[in-house]
């Protein structure tokens, strides 16, 4: 396998528009600054919009810049990315429900660590968001030319270098396409009644889903758990008023958060509030 990106780029090129990113090693990223991105950021001004599969530009990007790392743009691909053993975890997860992904084209950067390359379906409809999937953790998506993936022989972080397999790059299965494209389709609001804060119901079902969403909440990092708490907040607020009443949402998630990260309850309550609101427009149909 060639180790110099430049050696490897016209191969890629054909793959879609490629772009050259900052190379970081050991941590450090060669754009001279701290980031957040280390090695897998672009060095060109416009970014995404000046990726190319032109062998003249890249010829030009040779020369200016000869240590680089390279981007592959996603035009045509939906790229599944599994970030740790979380992503694993998920995946087989999703696989129970919607069927096996089929071996395809992986690149690794390390263990634990794959792009799965799929084909994007006719039309070119799916993008990165994973809210069809459910946003699993650990797993993430790369679709179409709003994103891009770093590509191998690019060096990573750690000093290992990404490698990629020679499997054909295949259709992403229709399971997985009609799921996430019926995620793209508008929601159907539903006006708030008074029934709906005064007669909702706790159910099993309910309860489960509280309970896991508390325990996500609880889980949090630092820095993501107010956005956590509305998160947990919408889609409880979902299953208000068939499977949980307003009650139940309000005042346990609240006391979650203070209990568990200690919150101002105010705040807490407020955030709830909001979110279970939001989700309420969107319910769950009874089962």
């Amino acid at each position: 396998m060639a180790t110099n990106v430049w050696e490897a780029s016209q191969a890629l090129a054909s793959q879609g528009p490629i772009l050259p990113l900052y190379r970081a090693e050991n941590g450090s990223c060669d754009c001279g600054q701290a980031c957040a991105s280390p090695g897998k950021h672009p060095r060109t001004k416009r970014g995404l919009h000046e990726a190319t599969s032109d062998p003249a530009v890249i010829a030009y990007w040779a020369q200016i810049y000869p240590v680089s790392n390279l981007g592959l743009r996603t035009d045509g691909l939906v790229v599944v990315d599994l970030d740790g053993e979380e992503g694993f975890e998920s995946l087989a997860r999703l696989e129970s429900k919607l069927g096996r992904l089929p071996r395809t084209r992986v690149q690794r950067s390390r263990p634990y660590h794959e792009h799965r390359l799929f084909k994007q379906p006719p039309g070119g409809t799916l993008t990165s968001s994973t809210v069809g999937l459910g946003n699993p953790e650990g797993l993430d998506l790369r679709a179409g030319p709003g994103a891009y993936i770093v590509a191998s022989p690019s060096l990573h972080p750690s000093g290992r270098r990404y490698e990629s397999d020679d499997y054909p790059i295949l259709d992403l299965p229709l399971e997985w396409v009609a799921v996430l494209r019926k995620r793209r389709e508008p929601r159907q609001r539903h006006e708030l009644r008074v029934q709906d804060l005064l007669f909702g119901q706790d159910t099993a079902y309910g309860r489960a889903a509280l309970l896991g969403e508390t325990e996500k909440l609880v889980s949090a990092r630092l820095g993501h758990r107010h956005a956590q708490l509305n998160a947990s907040a919408f889609r409880l607020g979902q299953l208000v008023p068939h499977y949980l009443s307003v009650q139940t949402v309000a005042t346990q998630l609240p006391q979650v958060a203070v209990l568990a990260h200690d919150f101002d309850l105010r705040e807490c309550s407020r955030i709830v509030n909001g979110g279970m609101a939001a989700g309420m427009q969107y319910p769950r149909k009874p089962r």
